[in-house]
């Protein structure tokens, strides 16, 4: 069927999208290019510490053994945990070293649990602080044998040991800590309980320590949308060379993708979160504790705790958003500038067609009163899942949701399946008392303003997700780039690819624009313990957890409410611009045909 068209609209608006995409692309790709070029370097670089180490391997090995013999499983909330809490009281008690002891509840998953702290304070000459902390529950690697899960509390008494009989320049806080693969529960209650937490500079953890044959350690660096910062990276790794073992970083993809999908873990994190550099050092997969592993390992840390001990102020953090295994580094900054051009075409393409799509103020509301009936069911669904946490029927976890814990990763059906019916109920209510059913305007019209609709929500999701981090923007780059393409014109075949299917609607390019978003989520679903089946409740949990904050739901919000009036928007087919029958092309592109009228009596026609 021809619809009566303007034909210029449609020439304007391709040769709009044509400019649109190559400035967009030249810009992007001149300035990916120079933040690769000129990726910042540490600002000061801290002396690796020449003076001798006096940890004892063979004494940290007894201690390991120990604790791994008396109290093998102590997760979070289990007996175990209590006695070793109590057995490390007792421990130090004995050694005649001054500690202290704090139990906080937190929340875990549907319950609360008590997260015990256990910690030594040796002052310094100077108030500035480093801590140093080593969780007591196991790591989420089930790999690991029950020495090597035991070896870093070991490490933190030996270290207790060896620094209250020698001198150092700051005040060193030993902190035996709980939740340390829960994104540092205890070492969070820590940080927000103790008195001086604005003077501690430092945050050093391990986990997992101690095995033969190692010839590298590997590092948890990222938190709530930054990183460790350089300096603190190179510094790790020079101290590590010197026991000749390598620092191994997670690539540039995988910080990429813990930092869209919030899947970072470790101690760091709540240190991170507070504003301190930190950095967690383990190692993981099977092996033999001895105490030659001991020693090469917990010699490098009483180095780390010296070199950072001996330097002078540690440098400002410029916002490391991710670092190399050098310690250079990508700022927050630069990746919010690339967030922003990659928003360029979605933004210039919804302004575009607002140029031409021309409706009264009064088509303008109701359009508005259109765009609500979609973003309001989708909005009150995440809202409903909210509500369903705070009630019980979904576990809530401290910031972000647990990949180790069962309740995040096997689906809950009957709550998932009655929040997507609900979303239904509500989108089918909100179509009938928001939405419009029948277009007032043309056909033609009607489809521009259904278009223009569906890229304004697209785009204002998209700069939510930027607001939120840059990293939330990552999985939706594809659909910022591809769904403005999206047309209410069915355009003509091109001479170069006349095989191309001339699509009547929108929907193929809707289709492609998912594949950042499905790529991320085979990421999640291959990489973890959540599985192709689990992985959308992880993402439910993760964001009644608070894991997204509040702009990252809406913003997912308004990106789906988009991809829902975009669904409904139809191409409409031109006529060849030689069949107008007006020169300015303003007209319509086919005049109406006559219509012939019959007398009845005569039989004549008349035109």
């Amino acid at each position: 069927m021809q619809f009566p068209i303007r034909q210029k609209i449609a020439d304007r608006v391709w040769r709009w999208r044509r400019a649109t995409y190559a400035v967009s692309a030249a810009v992007v790709l001149v300035t990916l290019a120079s933040v690769f070029l000129s990726i910042s370097t540490p600002p000061s670089t801290i002396e690796v510490s020449s003076a001798p180490t006096f940890f004892d391997a063979n004494r940290a090995l007894r201690t390991t053994q120990e604790l791994a013999r008396l109290y093998s499983d102590r997760h979070l909330g289990s007996e175990d945990a209590a006695g070793a809490a109590a057995w490390l009281t007792d421990k130090l008690s004995s050694l005649d070293i001054e500690h202290f002891n704090e139990s906080t509840l937190v929340p875990y998953g549907d319950k609360r649990v008590a997260v015990d702290n256990i910690w030594v304070v040796l002052p310094g000459t100077s108030p500035r602080t480093i801590v140093f902390s080593a969780p007591r529950d196991p790591a989420a690697d089930a790999r690991l044998s029950a020495l090597a899960q035991a070896a870093p509390t070991a490490c933190l008494i030996e270290l207790i040991q060896v620094f209250s009989t020698r001198s150092h320049q700051r005040t060193l806080v030993f902190l035996s800590s709980e939740g340390g693969s829960q994104g540092g529960l205890g070492l969070s209650a820590f940080l927000h309980e103790y008195p001086d937490t604005e003077r501690i500079e430092t945050v050093i953890s391990v986990q997992a320590l101690g095995m033969e044959g190692r010839d590298f350690l590997q590092a948890g660096i990222t938190g709530p949308g930054i990183t460790t910062p350089g300096w603190l990276v190179e510094t790790a790794t020079r101290v590590l060379a010197r026991a000749s073992l390598d620092l191994h970083l997670p690539n540039l993809q995988e910080q990429i993708a813990d930092q869209a999908l919030r899947l970072y873990s470790g101690e760091q994190v709540a240190a991170l979160r507070a504003g301190i550099p930190g950095l967690t050092l383990y190692d993981s997969g099977e092996g033999t504790v001895t105490s030659g592993g001991l020693a090469t390992q917990g010699a490098a840390l009483e180095r780390l705790l010296l070199s950072l001990d001996d330097a002078g102020s540690p440098p400002r953090d410029p916002g490391t958003a991710i670092v190399l295994a050098s310690g250079r580094y990508f700022t927050h900054r630069s990746l919010t500038i690339l967030g922003i051009l990659a928003l360029l075409p979605a933004i210039l393409m919804t302004f575009s067609w607002l140029a031409v799509t021309r409706l009264r103020p009064e088509g303008w509301l109701r359009h508005l009163r259109n765009l609500l009936s979609f973003v309001v069911p989708v909005a009150v669904t995440l809202f409903l899942t909210w509500v369903a946490a705070r009630v019980g029927l979904m576990p809530v976890y401290l910031n972000q949701a647990i990949l180790s814990s069962p309740e995040a990763t096997q689906p809950n059906w009957i709550v998932g399946l009655t929040l997507l019916l609900l979303g239904l109920v509500l989108f089918i209510i909100s179509r009938h008392f928001l939405g419009y059913l029948k277009p007032v305007e043309s056909r033609a019209t009607t489809e521009m303003a259904k278009l223009t609709g569906g890229l304004a929500l697209l785009t204002l999701g998209l700069i939510f997700l930027l607001a939120s981090s840059p990293f939330s923007l990552a999985p939706a780059v594809t659909v910022a780039w591809i769904w403005p393409l999206c047309t209410s014109f069915l355009e003509p075949p091109s001479p170069a690819m006349p095989w191309w299917p001339n699509s009547r609607s929108n929907l193929w390019l809707l289709a492609l624009g998912l594949i950042g978003p499905l790529g991320f989520y085979a990421y999640l679903s291959a990489n973890t313990a959540a599985g192709w089946f689990g992985a959308w409740w992880f993402f439910l949990v993760q964001m009644v957890s608070g894991a997204y904050g509040i702009i990252g739901p809406a913003g997912t919000a308004f990106v789906a409410a988009g991809l829902l009036l975009l669904m409904g928007s139809r191409r409409l087919r031109l006529k060849p611009v030689e069949s107008l029958q007006r020169t300015n092309g303003l007209g319509t592109v086919e005049p109406p045909p006559r219509v012939l009228k019959v007398r009845k009596k005569t039989g004549q026609t008349k035109g």
